[in-house]
């Protein structure tokens, strides 16, 4: 019925569930499918799992358990979006962590939170889910046990690929494998001289080349440069205003909206934990009142702009939808038209890259902060406010330097 069958049947691979394993002073325990009813090949009831999981550990209580299980524990690593936002997880997972506290949990099923880990209860508990859609990265992980410290690198199939290379338009790990069919394995290997070896990989036309000689002469020579100035034109405005918002996982309520003014030089923030609708009314009145701002965010997928008019259209804010028309995402200018030695893709390593920002917020990214939203709306448990707030702060000024850096290179390239 299952073809994964076969996969688990065969030699030397050892089925968990079936079967705990056990090595040296550790047993590893194994616990298959999902909790609950309906949707879903292998289902099964909290008892089911929680009479499996303290039946395979009863025979083993002497030694240190880790926990291998699809699903994860109820309210760790598993609000799923899928068929609504909610908990996933099996509250008989997690009770078996807190009772017994065992060393590791690796589990899966939640995608969206697979490369990430938490520490509770004396234990690391790892998602190390992949997305399902094709051609996504296989996410593993990489865990030394020594008595009970536990260490752990989570990363992707794409981590092993040649990094600078990866910073190319449109290289993954997939086109990285066709470089090195044809013998370019390091970012001084594109150049004129092998243009007819790229021009001979699938799905590349010359516009790639072009590009991907642009960038690799801009990463050696460690200076930015600008393609297609035009293309920042919305930079030039003096009435520019930098936003950033912060909503719950699955993007249908916004929650915080922090704002640079570059006239007055100003920052605010719009706070609304529980208004949605007195939130954007507020924006919608700050934006109306500074003369038909130019609004800059960085998305780098249009992100901001398309979730502020999704959700003032919910509340018939036509008015606020008017003025999100003049708004640009600075991520998608950056990725395709600002050449050098950075990462396209995200706005806090950009900023540590080409300018001198520093997060004060290590523990934290736009993910997390959405994560302890979504756990407000689920569960009431109050975040630390003030924190998150600082934190879409730091953002904004993190935007306000690389929006400067990326001025400066765009005047001194019309000079």
């Amino acid at each position: 019925m299952y073809p994964s069958r076969d996969v688990l049947n065969a030699e030397g691979v050892h089925n968990l569930h079936k079967e705990p394993f056990t090595n040296e002073n550790y047993v590893f325990l194994g616990q298959e499918g999902t909790v609950g009813k309906g949707l879903g090949h292998n289902l099964h009831s909290e008892e089911e799992i929680r009479n499996h999981i303290s039946g395979q550990y009863q025979g083993n209580r002497d030694k240190i358990p880790i926990l291998v299980s699809h699903t994860p524990p109820n309210g760790i690593l598993d609000i799923g979006q899928r068929y609504g936002q909610r908990h996933i997880g099996s509250t008989s997972v997690r009770e078996f962590i807190e009772k017994e506290s065992p060393a590791v949990t690796v589990c899966g099923h939640c995608h969206q939170f697979g490369g990430r880990a938490v520490e509770q209860n004396n234990s690391v508990i790892i998602n190390i889910a992949s997305h399902d859609k094709p051609g996504s990265k296989g996410r593993y992980g990489v865990i030394e046990l020594d008595n009970q410290t536990v260490n752990y690198e989570l990363t992707t199939t794409e981590a092993g690929a040649n990094q600078d290379l990866l910073q190319l338009s449109q290289v993954g790990a997939r086109r990285i494998q066709h470089l090195l069919d044809v013998e370019i394995s390091e970012l001084s290997d594109i150049n004129q001289e092998n243009l007819d070896k790229m021009l001979s990989l699938p799905g590349v036309y010359e516009w790639h080349v072009k590009t991907w000689l642009e960038e690799a002469a801009a990463i050696r020579n460690g200076k930015l440069r600008i393609r297609e100035p035009e293309e920042f034109a919305f930079l030039n405005d003096d009435n520019v205003i930098l936003l950033d918002i912060e909503t719950d996982l699955s993007q249908s309520n916004i929650w915080l909206v922090g704002l640079y003014n570059y006239r007055n030089e100003k920052y605010t923030h719009i706070f609304e934990k529980d208004d949605e609708e007195r939130l954007l009314t507020s924006l919608t009145e700050y934006l109306d009142g500074h003369d038909e701002p130019s609004i800059v965010y960085y998305g780098n997928n249009k992100f901001d702009g398309k979730c502020l008019k999704r959700r003032m259209d919910v509340y018939e804010l036509s008015n606020g939808i008017e003025l999100m028309k003049n708004s640009n995402d600075l991520g998608i200018a950056v990725h395709n038209h600002l050449l050098g030695n950075f990462t396209r893709s995200n706005l806090e390593s950009l900023s540590r890259k080409i300018t001198d920002h520093e997060s004060s917020y290590p523990d934290l990214d736009g993910f997390v902060v959405g994560k302890r939203y979504t756990e407000y709306l689920l569960d009431g448990d109050e975040p630390d406010w003030d924190k998150l707030i600082e934190y879409n702060k730091e953002d904004i000024f993190a935007l306000k330097k690389v929006t400067e850096r990326v001025r400066g290179v765009l005047y001194s390239s019309i000079q």
